[in-house]
């Protein structure tokens, strides 16, 4: 039997050594990339439910009639909302790889 000489009860062997780095907290995002990312996100929305209303309108019957321009009006908005996300996505990597080599 090992001698534990520092009191952790891993008798010599390392096991119980704090080997993780400290977790980094993420920069905060700036005005306009959060302004802009709530605005993507409610378009996203504001697009994507009249869809679903949609959907499930014609399951139950109702004509295309009354919600064909439900349907123009929601596409383009939910399209314009992702496209949003992913360029603010986009844009944020660009950044954090931008931030890592000037730090390095």
């Amino acid at each position: 039997m090992l001698f534990d000489d520092d009191g952790d009860g891993d008798h010599g062997t390392g096991l119980f050594e704090n080997t993780r780095r400290p977790r980094r907290e993420p920069e905060p995002l700036s005005p306009g990339m959060r302004l802009a990312w709530r605005l993507g996100t409610f378009l996203l929305l504001l697009g994507f439910v009249p869809l679903v209303v949609w959907v499930l309108a014609r399951q139950i019957g109702w004509g295309d009639a009354a919600l064909g321009p439900l349907t123009l009006i929601a596409l383009p908005v939910s399209a314009l909302g992702g496209l949003m996300i992913v360029v603010l996505v986009l844009l944020s990597a660009l950044g954090a790889i931008r931030r890592g080599k000037d730090r390095s």
